[in-house]
């Protein structure tokens, strides 16, 4: 569990220096939304250790949605932000740590 709290964390790290780089230089509505997105895969991270289902399909929501913006940002945060977020659903779809989650 704790290393997708990690990955988690350090996805929100990129997704927020990606997202501030964007705001500064074209202050669009994407960049907001990597904002927001990031803010929120925190709260995710900290909650997963609960072992409830609703933060697993947070997770896992969170994970697509990021795949989705990061195709949309520059390309060095675009690498590490993928492959990030697919570590993350391997991880959260693998069977014995899916089957934690109640």
């Amino acid at each position: 569990m704790f290393t997708i709290m990690a990955l988690l964390i350090i996805n929100a790290i990129n997704g927020i220096a990606a997202a501030a780089i964007g705001l500064m230089w074209w202050d669009n509505a994407l960049s907001a939304i990597g904002l927001l997105l990031a803010i929120a895969a925190i709260i995710v991270a900290l909650n997963i250790r609960t072992l409830k289902m609703e933060w697993w399909n947070y997770a896992v929501l969170l994970n697509i949605v990021g795949i989705v913006l990061y195709l949309f940002t520059f390309l060095e945060f675009m690498i590490i932000g993928i492959v990030l977020c697919v570590l993350t659903l391997l991880l959260l779809f693998y069977a014995p740590i899916r089957q934690q989650f109640k």
